[in-house]
C-alpha cells in the first residue's frame, strides 16, 4: 500500500485537476468523482498518520470487509466531525459513477444539478481540505 506520502501527493494532483480544468467544466459527474477521490486520499494519508497500521487490524474488526467498508468505518471512528462530507462525497460519486439513484433513463451530467455539484467541491470537500489544513 501506498504511504502518507504518496496519498497526499495524490490528492494534491486530484485537486489540482479539480481546480484547473474542472472546476468550470460542464462535466459535473467528473468534478464530483474528483472531488471524491481527493477525499479518498486525503483521508488515506490522515489515517496512516494518525495508525501507520490501520489496516493491519489494529481496530478489532468483527468480520471481514472489503478495503472501502474498512477505511469508512476507520474514517468514521476516528475523524467523526468530518464523516458526513466524506459519505456524502462517497454517495454522490457512486451517483455520477454507476448512475446510483437515478431514474434510469438519463445521464449522470444530466441528472446531477449545478447546484449539488458545487456543493461538493464548496462544501463537503472544503471541509475536508480545511480540516486537515489543505491549502493548495
Amino acid at each position: 500500500m501506498a504511504n502518507y506520502q504518496i496519498h497526499e501527493d495524490q490528492a494534491k494532483s486530484n485537486y489540482s485537476l479539480l481546480t484547473k480544468i474542472l472546476r468550470k467544466s460542464k462535466y459535473k459527474d467528473w468534478k464530483i468523482t474528483v472531488a471524491f477521490y481527493t477525499a479518498v486520499h486525503i483521508m488515506e494519508c490522515q489515517l496512516t498518520k494518525a495508525s501507520p497500521d490501520w489496516r493491519s487490524g489494529n481496530y478489532q474488526r468483527d468480520n471481514p470487509e472489503s478495503q472501502h467498508a474498512w477505511r469508512e468505518k476507520c474514517i468514521n471512528l476516528m475523524f467523526r466531525d468530518i464523516f458526513k462530507h466524506y459519505r456524502m462525497l462517497e454517495i454522490r460519486s457512486k451517483t455520477a459513477r454507476y448512475l446510483e439513484g437515478t431514474p434510469g433513463n438519463i445521464t449522470a451530467n444530466d441528472f446531477i444539478s449545478e447546484k449539488d455539484s458545487q456543493d461538493c467541491l464548496d462544501n463537503h470537500l472544503k471541509k475536508i481540505l480545511k480540516k486537515f489544513n489543505y491549502f493548495w
